[in-house]
Formats: C-alpha cells, sequence, structure tokens
C-alpha cells in the first residue's frame, strides 16, 4: 500500500494566481518515508516522497508528488494533480485529475476520482469513483473510526470493473504532534493468500499564502 497524498504542480500556481483565486491561498507541503514488505513475493521496498498543494479559497487546488520507486529502469516518480473540493452542509466532496509518470519510462496513467466525505454511525465516511479514462471504473469505500489518544482505525475496500478481486486495506495510524504522525497496516486483494503490509512516517503542514 502506496501513501497517495494530493499535490501541488508550480503550473498550478501560476494558474491559480492567474485566475485571480488567491484571495487566501493555502500552501500544504510534507514528506514521508514508507517502508512496504510483499510476503507472496518476499519483496520489500522502501519510498521516500514529499509533495507541495496549493489551494484557493474557492476550493480550486493543484499538486505535485515526487516519491521514489524501485522498478526498473524507473528510479523516482511525479505525479500532478489538480481539482475542486469543498463542503455541502456536514458532507465534502471532491473531483480531481491525476497525471503519473515515471523518471524514464513516461507516462504511467491517467485518472479522474470523484469522492464524497460525510460521517456516520461514529465513523468518518469516504466513497469515491474513479476513472482511468480508458473505460475502467472502480468504486471505493473507506472507513476511519477515531480512537482515543489520537489513534485512527481505518479499513476500506475498492471494486473495479477491469479486476474480478476485490482490493481492501486495514490500517492504524497515530498522531504525534500536529505534524507528525505514525501509520502502520495491511492490504490485499480477494485472490491474495498473502497481504502487503505497509508502515510510514509522515510529516504534514501548511500556511496561508495572504
Amino acid at each position: 500500500m502506496l501513501i497517495r497524498i494530493a499535490t501541488v504542480a508550480a503550473t498550478g500556481i501560476f494558474a491559480l494566481t492567474a485566475t485571480g483565486v488567491t484571495a487566501e491561498t493555502t500552501l500544504s507541503y510534507g514528506s514521508y518515508l514508507e517502508y512496504d514488505y510483499d510476503y507472496e513475493d518476499s519483496d520489500e521496498e522502501i519510498i521516500v516522497g514529499s509533495y507541495l498543494e496549493v489551494e484557493a479559497n474557492s476550493g480550486i487546488f493543484a499538486g505535485l508528488e515526487l516519491y521514489t520507486v524501485e522498478d526498473d529502469p524507473d528510479d523516482y516518480a511525479y505525479d500532478f494533480s489538480v481539482g475542486f473540493r469543498g463542503d455541502a452542509g456536514t458532507a465534502s466532496y471532491e473531483i480531481a485529475y491525476y497525471n503519473y509518470n515515471l523518471n524514464e519510462s513516461g507516462s504511467d496513467g491517467e485518472e479522474i476520482a470523484a469522492s464524497i466525505g460525510y460521517a456516520a454511525l461514529g465513523m468518518d465516511l469516504t466513497s469515491s469513483l474513479t476513472s482511468d479514462l480508458e473505460g475502467a471504473y472502480a468504486i471505493g469505500q473507506d472507513f476511519d473510526v477515531p480512537l482515543p489518544s489520537d489513534y485512527t482505525f481505518g479499513f476500506g475496500f475498492e471494486a473495479a470493473t477491469d479486476s474480478d478481486e476485490l482490493d481492501w486495506d486495514v490500517s492504524l495510524a497515530k498522531q504525534l504532534t500536529d505534524t507528525v504522525s505514525l501509520s502502520g497496516g495491511f492490504s490485499g486483494d480477494t485472490g491474495s493468500e498473502n497481504p502487503e503490509t505497509f508502515f510510514a512516517v509522515s510529516f504534514d503542514t501548511s500556511t496561508i499564502l495572504n
């Protein structure tokens, strides 16, 4: 399981500035270190990543994420994102375009994703619909359960039209400070006998630009 955090591209910053929607602009940024282990292939990977995101007061955002990969001939990947998010009563929503790239192989696909977040039964729930722009779609549902002492238990699943398997993940996160968190968990699909596991530490913060 690889942490994916929406992030900000320089082109997105210029676009937001040019359209005059920077009355109050939030800059979010951070870094993470993640260890992944695949029990089925006895394969391990260490991932180092950083991200940057800018969001205008209107809800328009753009981002850039850079992280290492161990997939010859590629050494790192960089993902761009642009979208819109907001609130409707007690619910939140987001729609975004993602463009994935590898440093040697080039384009690694693109997606459009829409999600709705809401609270129910003491949990924070997120429902999502994703398209790879090539005819495949995926429906996902995530559940986050706040626990005492700043812990959060999470679990979720995703079903895609181009797969007969159901993807799933289970995780436990601990917020150490306002900016530093630890997390770990398992992920897999219904066709795999051995899940993958991950452990991560991340730093995340934000600031108002104007």
